[in-house]
């Protein structure tokens, strides 16, 4: 494992350096700020956290904050000011617009518009915050459900998929100064994005060190929201799943609230921290054809 990361390591930074003169002219291309924010990512894997600052300071330094009417207009776009890195899709390229069907659950041409937001989530959000709007009771096709339309497709049914954007790299740099012990600065970088995205800012300047880096994961959680990095966040924080039954009705309705189905693990544990079943299987094809596996 630490061969593999320094490997990487060794290569990004060789990339680094070799892209210093490099103008890139798409952004699905690498260039100097896309690799400093991999950098950026591998170093808070690894809890290098001044590293991990350094680089996603440079990575998002060259980027503007998206406008509140932009953070609602369906995350399909990589032209959005905020974008560091995306793929651009077109009506005959958009094979990865596809993954919007598992994302957009409100579009009429979406398929897969039951992958509904956690009910318990919405309580994250004060009602200043820009993103509490994104959320709709769907009272019409998967009733019951809390719609988080986030993600949508564009009238062409094709959408640019987000790769890297700056609020991921502040939160990085926010996590990376709590952990050095600068709460000052942690505080003034997660405030730096609550305050893009009209959210209440209260006083931290009491909190703990963990209590700190918890709420900027939780920040991490509303922001980040399906750009895929819950996961990853739960592993190297080494933290369970949390999952509570949804109860109740619908407001103004006599439809069931929906929620999780599925609240302990497949063997009927409770969740626990660094479990197995977060871990994604090799194929059995790829260890079959693979004599190093």
């Amino acid at each position: 494992m630490e061969e593999v990361y320094r490997r990487a390591e060794d290569d990004l930074l060789e990339a680094y350096n070799a892209l210093d003169s490099y103008t890139r002219d798409a952004r699905h291309k690498f260039d100097r700020n896309v690799v400093a924010g991999i950098l950026a990512r591998l170093y808070l894997q690894k809890n290098q956290w001044g590293d991990a600052q350094k680089y996603a300071a440079e990575a998002h330094k060259d980027y503007a904050w998206m406008s509140r009417t932009d953070y609602l207009s369906g995350f399909n776009d990589r032209s959005n000011s905020e974008w560091i890195w995306g793929h651009g899709q077109t009506t005959d390229q958009s094979v990865a617009s596809y993954s919007f069907h598992f994302k957009d659950v409100s579009s009429e041409s979406s398929y897969y518009y039951s992958f509904m937001a956690d009910p318990h989530f919405r309580s994250f959000f004060d009602g200043n915050d820009i993103r509490s709007e994104l959320f709709e009771w769907d009272v019409t096709r998967y009733l019951g459900g809390l719609m988080y339309k986030k993600f949508k497709f564009r009238p062409d049914n094709t959408g640019d998929i987000v790769l890297m954007r700056k609020a991921e790299l502040v939160l990085i740099e926010a996590e990376a100064f709590a952990e050095q012990g600068e709460p000052g600065q942690a505080i003034a970088k997660l405030n730096e994005l609550r305050q893009q995205r009209g959210a209440d800012t209260p006083d931290l300047s009491g909190l703990s060190k963990e209590e700190l880096v918890e709420e900027i994961l939780i920040e991490r959680r509303k922001e980040l929201w399906g750009e895929g990095f819950g996961l990853s966040d739960l592993k190297r924080r080494q933290k369970p799943v949390e999952r509570t039954a949804a109860t109740g009705l619908v407001p103004d309705t006599n439809i069931e609230i929906k929620g999780h189905t599925v609240l302990r693990f497949p063997n009927n544990t409770d969740f626990t921290a660094n479990s197995p079943y977060y871990l994604f299987a090799i194929p059995e094809l790829e260890t079959i054809n693979n004599p190093n596996l």
